[in-house]
C-alpha cells in the first residue's frame, strides 16, 4: 500500500487545482481518476472530423469571473466574448414578438419579497397562478430547467433568486476550451511531483481522524493522512451496487442522507458538424442563440468564429426520458428538432451533416448528472459537503461551494481554493 500526505478522489478541475495547490506546498500528493483522462465534466475532445476541440463539458465563462480568468492568464491561454444574437424560432420563422407578456422584474420583486421558502413551481402557482400568466410561468420555468437544468418542482425558489439577481450579462468563450486549462493544470501537478493515477476506481474508503485507507476497483490500497473528495454529487447519490459508487467505512448518515436531496441536473449536449451554415438563411448572418420549444430547445452557434458547428442543448427533467437512449437516437431526435426549428426537412439537415458527437451527462457513470442546484430540502448544498470530517475527509467541486458562481468552472476552482488552509488549520491543532 502506497502512502501520501493528500490523497485526491477525483481529476477535474476541483481535483487539479486543489493537487497542484498541495504539491507546490511540498505536500506528498496522490490522484485517482477513474476515467481514463484529467478534466472529469471539462470533456474537450480532438477529432480530425470538426475544425476544433469538441467541447461536450464545460464551454462558457459565465462573466468575469475571477479566479477562472486568473488561471487563464496564467496558463497563457485567451478568452474572447461571445458575440451574436439571440433568436426565438418556429417553424422556419423569427418570433418577433418579444417577451411583452413576461414581467421578469415582477418574478424577481417577488422572489425577493419570500419569507418562506418553497419550490419554484409552487411559487409562480401562488402568485403567477392567473391564465393570463401562462407564458411567464413556461418561461420562468424553461429557464430554470435550461440554464440550471433544475427541476422546477424541486428547485429552491430562494436560492435560484439569489443566484438569479447576480447573473452577469458578459459572456466568454475560452480560445481553444477549458481542456487547455485542465492540461495546464495536469502539467503543473506532475511537475511538483503529484502523483496521478487514471483508470482508478474508487470502491471504498476506510478512515479514522488522522487517516484513510483508499481500496480501487482493481484491488489496489492507498494509505493517506488526508483525503479529498472531489467526485460530482451525482456519483455521491449512487446506489452500493452501482459500479461507479464509492463507501465510506465508518459511515457518514447524516451527511448522506442529506446529498441523496440535493438537486443533480441531468444534461445531453449534441455537437453537431455541418459543411455550410445553412440555417443562417433563416435565423440571419450574426445569430448566437437560437431558442424554441422543441426537444433541444436550446442551440447555440460558434459565434463569434464562423465554422460551421451547431451544438444542441437538453437540461432538466426533459433529459429523463431519453438519459439511457443510444448515441443514434440522441441524433435523430436533435435533427428532428433542428429541422422542425428551422422548417426544413429532415433529410435535407442531414445532407449537410459531416460528423457529430454527444455527451450525454445523465449517462455517464463517473457524473451521473451534469451539476447541482438548490433544492427547497437542501437549498445550500455547500453546508452539507464543505465541511470536513475529524480533519480527514474534505470535499471539493463545484457542489461544495457557496456564493453567486453555482454549477460553474469557478465554483469548482473556488471550492477547492480553500482547502489548503482548512487543512492546515487541523495539522496546526493536531501539533497544539
Amino acid at each position: 500500500m502506497s502512502h501520501s500526505d493528500i490523497l485526491i478522489i477525483g481529476a477535474g478541475i476541483a481535483g487539479l487545482a486543489a493537487g497542484r495547490k498541495f504539491t507546490k506546498a511540498f505536500k506528498n500528493v496522490v490522484i485517482l481518476e477513474a476515467a481514463e483522462r484529467p478534466g472529469g465534466r471539462i470533456a474537450d475532445l480532438e477529432d480530425a472530423s470538426f475544425p476544433g476541440p469538441v467541447m461536450l463539458g464545460a464551454e462558457f465563462i459565465h462573466g468575469k469571473l475571477p479566479l477562472t480568468l486568473a488561471l487563464l492568464k496564467e496558463a497563457g491561454v485567451g478568452y474572447r466574448a461571445i458575440e451574436g444574437r439571440s433568436v426565438k424560432m418556429t417553424g422556419g420563422k423569427i418570433d418577433q414578438t418579444g417577451d411583452e407578456d413576461i414581467d421578469w422584474p415582477a418574478v424577481m420583486d417577488r422572489l425577493g419579497a419570500l419569507e418562506e421558502d418553497m419550490s419554484l413551481r409552487e411559487f409562480l402557482s401562488l402568485y403567477f397562478g392567473d391564465d393570463k400568466y401562462q407564458n411567464l410561468r413556461d418561461a420562468v420555468e424553461n429557464f430554470a430547467k435550461g440554464f440550471d437544468a433544475a427541476d422546477p418542482s424541486a428547485a429552491s425558489a430562494m436560492a435560484l433568486f439569489r443566484e438569479w439577481e447576480m447573473e452577469e450579462d458578459e459572456q466568454y468563450r475560452v480560445d481553444g476550451g477549458y481542456g487547455r486549462v485542465v492540461s495546464f493544470l495536469e502539467g503543473e501537478c506532475l511537475l511538483y511531483g503529484c502523483e496521478i493515477h487514471y483508470n482508478s476506481v474508487v470502491k471504498e474508503v476506510n478512515w479514522r481522524p488522522g487517516f484513510a485507507e483508499v481500496l480501487t476497483a482493481d484491488g489496489r490500497r492507498f494509505g493517506a493522512e488526508k483525503v479529498i473528495v472531489t467526485v460530482p454529487a451525482g456519483v455521491l447519490q449512487l446506489k452500493e451496487d452501482a459500479p461507479a459508487s464509492i463507501l465510506f467505512y465508518p459511515p457518514l448518515p447524516s451527511r448522506f442522507d442529506a446529498v441523496q436531496d440535493m438537486g443533480v441536473g441531468p444534461v445531453i449536449k449534441i455537437i453537431l458538424r455541418f459543411g455550410d451554415a445553412f440555417w443562417e438563411a433563416k435565423t440571419g448572418t450574426n445569430a448566437g442563440f437560437i431558442f424554441s420549444k422543441g426537444v433541444f430547445p436550446t442551440w447555440w452557434t460558434q459565434s463569434p468564429s464562423q465554422v460551421p458547428v451547431l451544438t444542441g442543448w437538453m437540461a432538466g427533467p426533459a433529459v429523463g426520458e431519453y438519459s439511457g437512449a443510444p448515441d443514434e437516437t440522441i441524433l435523430e431526435l436533435a435533427v428532428t428538432s433542428l429541422a422542425s426549428i428551422l422548417g426544413m426537412p429532415s433529410t435535407e439537415i442531414r445532407s449537410h451533416l459531416l460528423a457529430w458527437k454527444v455527451g450525454n451527462w445523465a449517462a455517464n457513470p463517473f457524473s451521473n448528472g451534469a451539476y447541482t442546484y438548490p433544492t427547497v430540502a437542501v437549498p445550500r448544498p455547500s453546508e452539507i459537503l464543505a465541511s470536513p470530517v475529524e480533519g480527514t475527509l474534505f470535499f471539493a467541486g463545484e457542489a461544495a461551494y457557496e456564493g453567486r458562481y453555482g454549477g460553474t468552472v469557478e465554483a469548482a476552482l473556488a471550492s477547492a481554493g480553500h482547502l489548503l488552509d482548512e487543512s492546515l488549520k487541523y495539522e496546526t491543532s493536531d501539533s497544539n
